[in-house]
């Protein structure tokens, strides 16, 4: 009875993906506030939502399977040789479904923000223009923005716009390297280490910067 309780605690959270239907009505509440309400709801209620409830899912069972002693003997012992191997599988996996998801948007028209052009643009602007200065110039307009920079040099080889999502995916996720590595530092179990790494890829801010349009600030994530 209480392993069947404490299994029930663990997938509680779960529940929460029970609010999904209802984002068609968050929609229409935000629709007067919001200029592209879609947007909008998939940013900041979708994406978290998902994020939120698979985040506590995970962190409640490893918690679960951490204090039953001999389940987290046997993941520990299953982890010792494959935690390098998951976590990085994870991390593909996971970049794969964010740039399947972006780049799809992209090619079928569907990036749901302006931001997209205007960075490309930009961007483009920047890698036609003459010198270094000049580039540097037109990086620093507006916003300052030196890291466009680098991405102009992918313009100037021939590369298609959809090199920055790519990209924006590649820089989001390498945030996997420094934990998995301060996690081996710190001497870490490998069924905590493996944890902390899946809950890094289902942190929303992670999920909604590898998505939706371009925009430098995924530097920060």
């Amino acid at each position: 009875m209480i392993k069947a309780q404490g299994r029930w605690l663990a997938f509680s959270p779960l529940l929460l993906l029970s609010l999904l239907p209802f984002a068609g009505r968050v929609a229409l509440r935000i629709s007067a506030s919001a200029p592209n309400p879609e947007v909008a709801v998939l940013r900041y209620f979708v994406i978290p939502l998902i994020g939120l409830s698979l985040g506590a899912a995970t962190f409640f069972m490893l918690l679960r399977w951490w204090k039953t002693g001999e389940l987290a003997a046997r993941c520990n012992l299953f982890l010792e040789k494959r935690e390098g191997a998951l976590v990085w599988g994870l991390t593909i996996a996971f970049l794969l479904l964010y740039l399947g998801l972006s780049l799809s948007s992209y090619l079928t028209l569907h990036l749901g923000l302006f931001d997209f052009g205007v960075y490309d643009a930009k961007i483009w602007h920047i890698s036609a223009a003459p010198g270094l200065w000049g580039k540097a110039k037109i990086a620093c307009t507006g916003h300052f923005q030196p890291i466009l920079l680098f991405y102009s040099f992918f313009y100037n080889v021939g590369c298609s716009p959809a090199i920055l999502l790519v990209l924006q995916g590649l820089a989001v996720l390498s945030g996997v390297i420094p934990l998995y590595l301060l996690c081996k530092k710190w001497a870490l179990n490998p069924l905590i280490t493996s944890g902390i790494a899946l809950l890094y890829l289902l942190y929303p801010p992670v999920a909604f910067n590898s998505i939706l349009d371009f925009h430098p600030d995924h530097f920060y994530v």
